[in-house]
């Protein structure tokens, strides 16, 4: 992805992983993601540690303050605005490669409910416990001589998922109302195909075949667990690609539309002023 000349100069992204680098952790003011939705090749775990800062997960955005739990997966679009001064988040990235070692032996509803609810609030001793987890994840990071570093590692990033999954479950009542349910079951199947077919696919009919059921089951279940339709799902997902496509790289507006299966760039700009009250153009010179 070409990046424009002017962005991440000053703000190298902190969690940025490699072949090599595949389990990442430290401490930044995440100037990087400031005011700029940029998609995350890998995962990462956050805790702010100190200010506040508006932080957006995909379509989930909240302001964030000290002792509150970012989770993104591989995949995930962030970005940080109006931070407060002294705003700073620990973190540990890691590769989408040991997530998916990581992920292999787990029910794959587990991580969809998981990004569905990207923030969690740890603070009193939850927040203790986050914070000496983090503590042992830097002193595995920095152990790098250990010959069982990568396994220690997988180690502790299950060990977190599976302490915020069982938060969440208490927290939005998941253990009560079921996650095998089959109508939140479908939702969240949705909400993971729309991930990775967006990009091309912006038909309900074609969701609804893939998953198996009618369009109109479809919406029963997205109006019962989200209040939206699966279009307006769709609809906010794409126009969250085009942003950050927009603002996130140099792409001309043809080279965005052909990377988004549209028609031409007329027809990107048409589906884009509907839906935002600008045109593509307006709304990345606004940014």
């Amino acid at each position: 992805m070409r990046q424009n000349k002017n962005t991440g100069m000053k703000h190298p992204d902190p969690i940025r992983t490699t072949d090599e680098a595949y389990f990442v952790v430290g401490e930044s003011d995440f100037g990087f993601y400031r005011d700029r939705p940029r998609r995350c090749e890998g995962g990462a775990i956050l805790y702010c540690c100190g200010g506040s800062a508006d932080v957006s997960v995909d379509l989930s955005r909240r302001r964030v303050g000290p002792g509150t739990l970012v989770l993104l997966l591989p995949g995930s679009v962030l970005m940080i605005g109006d931070p407060e001064p002294g705003f700073r988040m620990r973190f540990c990235a890691f590769t989408a490669e040991l997530f998916g070692i990581l992920s292999y032996r787990l029910e794959p509803s587990f991580f969809r409910i998981l990004g569905e609810h990207p923030f969690s609030d740890r603070a009193g001793e939850g927040g203790r416990g986050i914070e000496i987890w983090f503590d042992i994840a830097k002193y595995t990071y920095e152990d790098r001589d250990n010959m069982f570093r990568r396994t220690i590692a997988k180690n502790r990033l299950q060990n977190v998922f599976l302490e915020v999954y069982d938060k969440l479950q208490r927290r939005i009542g998941l253990r009560s109302e079921g996650v095998g349910d089959r109508r939140n079951e479908l939702f969240h199947r949705f909400i993971h195909l729309l991930r990775s077919a967006c990009t091309e696919q912006r038909e309900v009919t074609w969701y609804a075949d893939r998953l198996c059921v009618s369009t109109r089951y479809l919406a029963s279940i997205t109006h019962a667990v989200d209040r939206k339709s699966p279009k307006e799902l769709i609809d906010e997902f794409v126009v969250l690609e085009i942003k950050m496509l927009l603002q996130s790289t140099d792409l001309t507006l043809q080279e965005i539309a052909a990377r988004m299966h549209f028609p031409d760039q007329s027809c990107m700009g048409h589906y884009f002023r509907r839906r935002t009250g600008m045109s593509p153009l307006e709304w990345r010179r606004r940014r």
